[in-house]
């Protein structure tokens, strides 16, 4: 996470920087998210290699992008009205200054509705007992039995969850995830600050 200076707009609103994607090395800015894309890719990969390093770097690419994203409650700066999204997140000060921002709606948005549509909130292997949050939520197996792998996940945010998930045996991974994955993936319901047990047959 970058320091951004106190009085600076985002050190104002306390902006972390992990998982934001590199746009630009030479002058030093990031960006919320991937190009247009959701970073999906990176689940493919993990299911191509069973490396949870993608798994991880997805994961922080997921938490970032919705921090950047202006609300009623929560504006960012005095001219981005909700729903938009700045593609800039100033490291330097090669143009708006450090923290800073122009108001402008931009690819940004597009790349948070990409996530939320093909990044699961949840992935479970229920055969062998492994659980991946992507979502602001926390899960653990709290029973596994011979017929059934029992969840828990929680929701420490002050908002509800809608949560998609995504479970499949370990040996499905060897075929190819293809494209719209979730698209008839269950979704569960967390209450904010709130628990709820799940169970997925083994």
């Amino acid at each position: 996470d970058f320091a951004f200076p106190s009085t600076s707009l985002f050190g104002r609103l306390g902006m972390r920087t992990a998982g934001s994607v590199w746009a630009n090395v030479q002058n030093k800015h990031g960006a919320p998210g991937i190009c247009t894309l959701s970073g999906d890719a990176l689940f493919k990969l993990y299911r191509a290699t069973g490396d949870t390093f993608y798994l991880e770097l997805l994961r922080e690419i997921a938490h970032s992008i919705g921090q950047y994203l202006s609300r009623a409650d929560r504006p960012i700066g005095d001219a981005m009205p909700p729903g938009w999204i700045n593609e800039r997140i100033n490291l330097s000060d090669w143009l708006e200054g450090v923290g800073e921002i122009f108001a402008g709606s931009c690819w940004s948005e597009v790349s948070l509705m990409q996530t939320y549509a093909e990044v699961p909130g949840l992935y479970v292997q229920p055969d062998v007992g492994f659980v991946w949050p992507f979502d602001h939520i926390d899960a653990a197996v709290v029973a596994r039995e011979p017929d059934r792998l029992v969840v828990e996940l929680a929701n420490p945010t002050a908002f509800p969850a809608s949560v998609r998930v995504y479970a499949e045996p370990s040996t499905a991974m060897q075929r190819p995830l293809g494209q719209n994955a979730l698209w008839n993936a269950n979704v569960v319901e967390i209450p904010a600050r709130q628990r709820v047990q799940i169970a997925f047959p083994r």
